[in-house]
């Protein structure tokens, strides 16, 4: 089945900061070559006058819809939310701290996604100055996931491709394309144990122990703000919680 014919539904989480989405989907608009595709912003509690204003101006613009899901953050509830609402055949978890920069990146990952055992694929982020944020992801060490900080030619990726794709074992749920029908067959997110950290990471290891491959399509390129959206974790409360999924994760996936 072609990629040309799949639609995509674009997921993007967000709350305030309304100059971080408005370039992000400026980006969308104005850049991407891909023809079938949906915009589903999820507001989580969004409250600064500006962010408002843009909400609703989304609200009225074509393929965009905004979702609300206020309450605590919990970014796997909020992607899992929208995916059961998505009219594509294809999801994008996509941050709203990201903006494209090659016009064809949809097209490139959803081409990657429509081969045949491939259930993600994610693309090469960059930090604005141009260097390597995200090439792929791997599981281990104190942090419990590090981002791989080369191309695939470098020799980190498992499998490369003449394109320069390659497996890997995961990939960031800043830029993540998989297919929606495995997305819900596989519980989407874990709410629970992963509300904010880890959840992309242990997507991408379920999908792989179900038989599937992780991908890393270093053609398709976006910029990544990292951490311009909630900012550093430095708050009590949030290292408490992310002690919790650093625990859960661990149990779940390192200690084996």
């Amino acid at each position: 089945m072609s990629e040309s014919n799949q639609k995509v539904s674009l997921i993007i989480p967000t709350r305030d900061k309304a100059e971080l989405l408005s370039r992000c989907i400026n980006s969308i608009q104005e850049k991407s070559t891909y023809p079938d595709y949906e915009i589903l912003v999820v507001d989580n509690g969004t409250r600064e006058p500006k962010a408002l204003r843009l909400l609703e101006g989304l609200e009225w613009a074509v393929n965009t819809r905004v979702l609300r899901h206020p309450g605590p953050f919990n970014f796997s509830a909020m992607i899992n939310m929208a995916a059961s609402e998505a009219h594509g055949s294809i999801l994008c978890l996509l941050n709203n701290d990201t903006e494209v920069i090659s016009p064809d990146w949809m097209e490139t990952i959803a081409g990657h996604l429509m081969q045949e055992g491939v259930g993600v694929v994610g693309a090469l982020l960059l930090f604005p100055d141009g260097s390597i944020q995200h090439a792929g992801d791997v599981a281990g060490g104190r942090a419990c996931v590090s981002h791989l900080r080369e191309l695939p030619d470098g020799g980190l990726g498992e499998e490369m491709s003449s394109d320069g794709a390659c497996d890997v074992p995961a990939v960031t749920g800043a830029c993540l394309m998989t297919r929606r029908d495995l997305f819900l067959e596989m519980g989407g997110l874990d709410e629970g144990a992963f509300p904010v950290a880890f959840n992309d990471t242990d997507y991408c290891l379920r999908v792989r122990k179900a038989g599937w491959r992780v991908v890393c399509a270093p053609l398709a390129r976006l910029f990544h703000h990292e951490l311009a959206t909630r900012g550093p974790t430095w708050k009590p409360l949030d290292l408490l919680r992310l002690h919790r999924e650093k625990r859960e994760f661990r149990k779940r996936w390192l200690d084996k």
